[in-house]
């Protein structure tokens, strides 16, 4: 599965041209924003979308992730395992 645009907010993705972004191509950047800014319900297609696993695994290649975000999101894979 992918991230359908139809659940997001432009808003969230602020400093770039929401219609431009692909969720294919951009799918780890759209991810990363996301864990950073999005909303609850936004958060919520994230998680029908991808794992913990998943979502750990993008962070963890990401600067400026918080280290609270990115911790919980280990501890949280490693929980599925």
């Amino acid at each position: 599965m992918m991230l359908n645009k139809k659940y997001l907010k432009a808003r969230t993705f602020w400093d770039c041209d929401f219609d431009k972004l692909d969720v294919v191509k951009d799918r780890e950047f759209m991810v990363s924003r996301l864990v950073q800014r999005g909303s609850d319900l936004e958060m919520l297609h994230l998680h029908s979308v991808f794992t913990y696993a998943e979502i750990y695994e993008i962070l963890k290649h990401y600067m400026g992730i918080p280290k609270v975000a990115l911790e919980h999101y280990k501890i949280m894979a490693n929980a599925g395992s």
